[in-house]
């Protein structure tokens, strides 16, 4: 593992831990700074670098600390917009269950340490008809339909009330899951929660999702990380025995092996290795590579069909998108997806006035698609545990 990888997480651990720890010898935020931005890292880095003695009147420091201040108010004002939004709930006798960033910034140390760019909410879609009129009450702004949430928006929050908690075509986790309300666990008045084992195999699953199709960042291996911690009593076997179930077991071992080596002191094998080299250079949320890589893989059922056809398949799919993708972009598809076709030059139009770089770097990674690159993704994918045999995209 290189100093700036290491450097890092002692960062990390310096910032959940509140201890100061010794940095590799030289290491420098000035030399970690392009990875620190492109993974969101920045409110932890700072609490980390802060209690590990790195000099607050550096120029770094300076810059880190006015983002981590400006993160700390855009946070506060999230916590209390879920809040807000939760008594309603309670108030008008709606169920309700927060999930991932909600929970997952009041273990943190610090709630500003833990980013969420979304407030994910579990809701019963027989009540959606009382939540919208509430929504609208409450201040917030309807944004779009997904077949798996409804999403609002106010000044201070960005809303995903769900549905289920996975896209239908998971078949595999929505197997176990269900919408999500079948493992919901009575709490006080309207609002529901799962079980600690049930939460935790939640958030893995969710990464593991990510993980194979695009790839993830720091902060969620973080989060597993930091819930373990919270919640050291967990029932073991239950868990394992559920991610044997939906086939990743092997992966979950990895990671956990990962999160030894990145925080425990654990020596570092080869597949530990390789879980670390993906994930720092993923960025926060995965690359294009990875998902053009996946994307292949779960069409061509893990038997790539030449890298000519490889190529024909993603122009065409860059050129004329799946509905579902569509829909992603232009909401009415949903009400009227008989429209579909029509809207393939108004996204030409749109990519071509607003999305001309991201366009240029998809042609770049099609011209460069080859069934090595495939088949050497796959590979990577299956060492550290992870298969493309299951579920959907």
């Amino acid at each position: 593992m290189n100093i700036i990888y290491q450097g890092v997480l002692v960062l990390i651990k310096s910032a959940l831990t509140g201890q100061p720890l010794p940095l590799p010898e030289g290491f420098s935020l000035e030399a970690a700074d392009t990875l620190i931005r492109s993974q969101s890292l920045v409110p932890l880095i700072y609490r980390g670098a802060f209690n590990c003695g790195i000099t607050p009147q550096s120029e770094i420091m300076q810059k880190y600390q006015v983002q981590y201040f400006q993160h700390l108010v855009s946070s506060e004002k999230q916590m209390r917009s879920v809040d807000k939004l939760c008594a309603v709930f309670e108030e008008n006798g709606i169920d309700y269950l927060t999930l991932k960033g909600c929970n997952m910034k009041k273990l943190y140390p610090k709630p500003e340490m833990r980013s969420m760019g979304d407030a994910d909410i579990l809701i019963r879609q027989e009540q959606y008809g009382r939540i919208r009129q509430l929504m609208d009450v409450a201040g917030y702004s309807y944004v779009k339909e997904s077949p798996y949430d409804f999403c609002w928006e106010n000044e201070d929050l960005y809303v995903e009330l769900h549905k289920r908690l996975f896209s239908p075509n998971q078949i595999d986790l929505c197997g176990y899951f269900g919408t999500g309300w079948e493992k919901a666990l009575k709490g006080a008045g309207f609002r529901y929660d799962m079980s600690r084992e049930d939460e935790y195999v939640y958030i893995f699953t969710h990464m593991a999702k990510h993980f194979r199709f695009c790839g993830i960042g720091i902060r969620h291996l973080v989060d597993l990380y930091v819930y373990r911690q919270a919640y050291p009593d967990m029932d073991e076997t239950r868990i394992e025995k559920t991610m044997e179930r939906l086939r990743l077991l092997e992966f979950y071992r990895n990671i956990r092996r990962a999160l030894d080596v990145w925080f425990e002191g654990a020596p570092v094998d080869s597949v530990t290795e390789l879980i670390t080299g993906h994930v720092f250079t993923s960025g926060s949320f995965g690359t294009e590579e990875n998902k053009m890589y996946s994307e292949e893989l779960i069409k061509a059922g893990k038997k790539p069909k030449g890298v000519k056809n490889s190529r024909l398949r993603s122009l065409f799919s860059a050129v004329f998108p799946s509905l579902a993708l569509m829909q992603r972009s232009y909401n009415i598809l949903y009400k009227y997806p008989v429209l579909y076709p029509l809207f393939f030059p108004v996204r030409w139009v749109d990519a071509l006035l607003h999305r001309r770089g991201k366009i240029s770097r998809k042609i770049g990674i099609i011209r460069d698609m080859s069934d090595e690159k495939v088949t050497e993704h796959e590979r990577l994918m299956n060492r550290m545990g992870l298969s493309f045999d299951y579920g959907g995209d």
